[in-house]
């Protein structure tokens, strides 16, 4: 889970809801200003550093919203009266890479990639 600059991993049974995940998060980060309703759980791309769908639905289970282990999650704050930002499905990331003639590239290391 990643919050802010800070990555830690956090365990919880997938028959738990998504606000059961959102209080075990604030609780594993040692936040204390902020609530569970001014927070945000996305999937996250962790090779390319980018936002991906937010995972909405508080009342959910994490099985249903399809939550799995393997996943790399970000959660998003906001204060209150403010707005999450806009989530844009048709979006697509895309990494530019360098091409050097002569050189072999390792892409399952991207933070070594020429850009």
């Amino acid at each position: 889970m990643h919050y802010g600059e800070e990555v830690k991993e956090v365990s919880i049974r997938k028959d738990k809801k998504l606000g059961e995940l959102c209080s075990v998060v604030l609780e594993t980060f040692e936040v204390k200003d902020l609530s569970v309703h001014n927070m945000r759980v996305r999937t996250y791309d962790d090779k390319l550093k980018v936002k991906l769908t937010p995972i909405e639905g508080a009342e959910t289970s994490l099985h249903k919203l399809n939550v799995h282990s393997h996943m790399h999650l970000i959660v998003e704050s906001k204060v209150e009266g403010e707005t999450f930002e806009a989530f844009n499905s048709d979006t697509l990331y895309l990494r530019v890479v360098k091409y050097v003639e002569g050189d072999v590239y390792d892409f399952r290391n991207l933070e070594k990639l020429p850009s």
